[in-house]
């Protein structure tokens, strides 16, 4: 609450109200001219948070334009590279893990090769 206090004192003269939005651990705020506008934002945010749920359910009636599903199908690519990435990073961790503590038994240079 006391944050919102101090937020409250560095708004522009212009502005009476603001809301904020937090995804992936970051909060953004925004100011507007007036609080109705902060809560019309929220809701609208909200509403459309739903909707969204509702179609990737398979719930939602209404259309769905083409471009919005676009939209959604990069989204997507996108997340599954974020995923993609961060196997990689914790593949080559586990090897680079694996590899220390095996050199640590070890004197001289590793053997290389196969030896079957």
């Amino acid at each position: 609450m006391d944050e919102n206090i101090a937020l409250l004192q560095h708004l522009p003269s212009y502005c009476d109200g603001f809301f904020s939005i937090t995804t992936s651990g970051q909060t953004k705020y925004y100011a507007v001219s007036t609080k109705e506008d902060a809560v019309t934002w929220v809701n609208s945010i909200l509403e459309g948070r739903q909707a969204s749920i509702t179609n990737s359910m398979g719930h939602d009636q209404r259309p769905y334009p083409k471009a919005w599903k676009y939209i959604d199908q990069r989204g997507d690519a996108i997340l599954q590279k974020k995923v993609r990435i961060k196997d990689r990073i914790r593949s080559i961790e586990k090897r680079e893990m694996e590899m220390t503590e095996m050199s640590h038994g070890m004197t001289g240079a590793m053997p290389r090769g196969y030896f079957g």
